[in-house]
């Protein structure tokens, strides 16, 4: 029966439902290589993993000498920290070859296939062409050489001039011409093998067929394969996790040094950051990045050490887990214990130069294994960087629910006031986190807000102004609470 009600009495009600905040402050990225024994076909380049095991399933070995990086990793990460990580794995780069190799024909068969046919004769003969189809512009070098029952009996570098398109033709003739093999026909019978190789940068890509004269007079030609299966850069699998949410900290897992600083300026146009180990007593990344930070992972400086603790390579990932545990604002970095990796026993001047040039490490105190330091390349704290990155995320989530969960804000000063009540809430929950400062007095009872907030007056902004409907103007200033690292205490003993 129909609502009899609806004749009388008309409800509509809407489902305002808020914006989902999807940003995380608490997990990390762990990306590396692919398992050196994959246990599963098509692992995703970018997941979410709950437990150690479900890496290992994947094919990933987390202990022993021969663990892969990223399974150690990952091991570390869950023996400081319960919370899921997210893994990226470097990805091969069929797409380079692809742009590199457009076209590779290798049969005789020219009715069916619709490709060249060779001549050695004056007659017609139907023998396969070893042709390649290559972007010139895609690839520094190009080479290709051609065996028969593994005696070189053809060679040449192709051209890696600016065009598209280009072909290379290998067939077999009796003239000495660059395109062609110098055989005579009555040499063919035997196994013939093509190299096809591109290289472009540090990636180098080999097309490998084959055709085989048989002893009938036919031939029979194999389907071409990528020999190699190049990896791309690791700054690329960084690249593709960004658009992937759930981490704010991207941890390297067997990333050679090399790679820190590519790796370092990507991150610092992002609102996240990213971690490493370094193997030396001077850290490799340049003291210009807000958003990156390295762990010496050297077991010792010290000469003639009794038990020297050995070098490790993912000390990041101890050093960082524990701290992102808590709450953006209520956490630093330094003085955190950890486990799963070893103390470093450093010289004292080892240590004021890893603390004057902005790195950190893990030294034992007190019989704990603790982090130290606690800062970014450029000398900010870490987890000034992460509460600045919570901060502006909350206050974003809270004004865009404010626009999407109201019919209008009206450009009034009812409407402005709308807005900075949002400010004020996320400023409030940032001092209740533990990132702003209190209220406070000095001495002198002078007063020192945690923080402010300013906003215009409506009827203070121009027409125009305020016919854009954009509300520029609204300012806030905030303490930071900061953290205490170290206490020096000095006192006197009296009669």
């Amino acid at each position: 029966m129909a609502n009899s009600l609806d004749d009388l009495v008309k409800v509509e009600i809407d489902i305002n439902s808020p914006v989902v905040d999807s940003a995380s402050f608490d997990n990390i990225l762990i990306f590396g290589a692919p398992p050196l024994s994959p246990a599963v076909l098509n692992i995703p380049a970018v997941g979410t993993y709950n437990a150690l095991a479900e890496i290992t399933d994947l094919g990933y070995k987390a202990t022993g000498a021969d663990a892969d990086p990223v399974g150690e990793a990952a091991r570390i990460k869950f023996s400081n920290s319960s919370s899921p990580i997210v893994l990226a794995v470097q990805q091969s780069v069929p797409a380079l070859a692809k742009g590199v190799v457009t076209k590779i024909i290798t049969s005789a068969n020219a009715e069916t296939d619709g490709i060249p046919i060779g001549t050695v004769t004056p007659d017609d003969s139907t023998l396969p062409w070893f042709q390649v189809e290559y972007n010139r512009s895609a690839c520094d070098s190009a080479d290709v050489s051609i065996t028969k029952d593994e005696t070189i009996v053809f060679g040449a570098s192709l051209p890696t001039t600016e065009k598209i398109g280009a072909y290379l033709q290998v067939s077999f003739g009796t003239t000495g011409s660059g395109d062609k093999m110098n055989l005579d026909p009555d040499d063919y019978p035997g196994t013939y093998t093509a190299e096809f190789i591109f290289v472009k940068g540090e990636v180098t890509t080999v097309i490998k067929t084959s055709a085989v004269y048989n002893s009938d007079g036919t031939w029979t030609t194999s389907e071409a394969e990528y020999v190699t299966t190049p990896l791309e850069p690791f700054v690329d699998t960084l690249a593709r996790a960004l658009d992937y949410d759930g981490w704010w900290l991207a941890c390297e897992a067997g990333v050679p040094e090399t790679e820190f600083e590519e790796c370092a300026q990507l991150i610092e146009t992002q609102e996240k950051a990213f971690a490493y180990t370094f193997l030396s007593e001077t850290d490799p990344v340049g003291e210009i990045y807000f958003r990156s930070f390295g762990v010496c992972g050297l077991g010792t400086n010290k000469e003639n050490h009794q038990d020297p603790p050995p070098d490790e390579p993912n000390k990041h990932v101890a050093y960082a887990a524990p701290a992102l545990k808590i709450h953006a604002g209520g956490e630093t970095f330094a003085n955190k214990t950890v486990s799963a990796v070893y103390a470093s026993d450093y010289t004292g001047t080892l240590k004021v130069a890893l603390e004057s040039g902005h790195s950190n490490w893990i030294q034992e105190i007190g019989g704990k294994i603790v982090t130290r330091n606690g800062q970014v390349r450029a000398g900010e704290w870490i987890d000034t960087i992460r509460f600045r990155d919570w901060l502006k995320n909350d206050m974003q989530v809270r004004i865009a629910n404010l626009f999407l969960t109201n019919p209008k804000i009206p450009y009034t000063d009812g409407g402005i006031a709308l807005v900075e009540n949002q400010m004020l809430a996320s400023l409030k929950s940032g001092r209740d986190y533990g990132g702003i400062a209190p209220d406070q007095f000095d001495s002198e009872e002078n007063f020192y807000p945690g923080f402010t907030t300013k906003v215009p007056l409506a009827m203070n902004l121009t027409a125009s102004q305020r016919n854009s409907r954009k509300l520029s103007g609204c300012e806030f200033t905030a303490r930071l609470s900061g953290a205490i690292h170290l206490a020096e205490i000095h006192g006197s003993l009296i009669y």
